[in-house]
């Protein structure tokens, strides 16, 4: 997957075996992946609020796209303008070719009424080649004041959206999660996690992102909060 690279925060990695294929997921994963691996245009806008998985499942489509033989470039949303004025320029879209569009929403509410362009001759690229264009968002189509032309280039695409995982996901979701921080729980550990948190993937995200900072400024005048004692960091338990 060629792409530039994505500044990710703290110690987390974003690889296809992080991704959880749980059933808000499943469905919209294969009719992503069936769209865009076609023989014609094609563009998708696949909304999810904020640590919904975004961006793990845009790079489980990237490795999924390349294993079926697609070209697969991947964008930052704050670094589309510079690379569509590099690529677009310089060298014509190919039918094999997969635009994936993580933070897509950064670029989308820049563009003002009038000041379509620039998107409208990417799309238009991308549809004479045969292309493909997939853009995560973290906001909906309507939610933008961008003007008439480029809604009507991401309305047909429109409709995919990531849901939530079921009840009996979030065990595995909270785990592997988990351990993509370098942390290993006890399944006493887990259970009690489970019974203090919402039951979506950004209460587990920011769970663990603040068990994450108070374990690593626990001190012997500061011990472990409640809950983490047995916490195991990439090997060895935190005390």
């Amino acid at each position: 997957m060629s792409q530039l690279s994505l500044n990710m925060s703290g110690r987390l990695v974003y690889t296809s075996k992080g991704f959880f294929l749980h059933s808000g997921v499943k469905d919209l994963f294969a009719k992503v992946s069936a769209l865009l691996t076609q023989n014609r245009f094609a563009i998708c806008f696949i909304s999810g609020g904020p640590r919904t998985g975004k961006t793990h499942f845009s790079v489980a489509l990237g490795d999924a796209l390349a294993a079926c033989g697609v070209s697969v470039l991947g964008v930052e949303g704050v670094q589309l303008s510079r690379w569509i004025a590099e690529r677009i320029s310089r060298t014509a879209l190919r039918s094999e070719e997969a635009i994936i569009v993580d933070d897509a929403h950064l670029y989308l509410e820049q563009i003002s009424s009038g000041q379509s362009g620039e998107f409208v001759n990417l799309v238009e690229a991308a549809r004479r080649a045969k292309a493909k264009i997939c853009l995560f968002s973290s906001k909906e189509v309507d939610e933008f004041g961008f003007d008439e032309h480029v809604r009507s280039r991401l309305v047909p695409g429109s409709g995919f959206q990531i849901g939530a995982p079921d009840e009996g996901e979030l065990a595995g979701l909270f785990s592997l999660l988990a351990r993509q921080r370098g942390m290993l729980f006890s399944t006493r550990k887990l259970e009690y996690w489970l019974k203090r948190i919402g039951r979506d993937i950004p209460s587990i995200d920011a769970c663990l992102a603040e068990m994450d900072v108070l374990s690593r400024t626990a001190t012997s005048e500061n011990p472990q909060p409640s809950g983490l004692d047995d916490v195991s960091d990439e090997g060895g338990v935190r005390k």
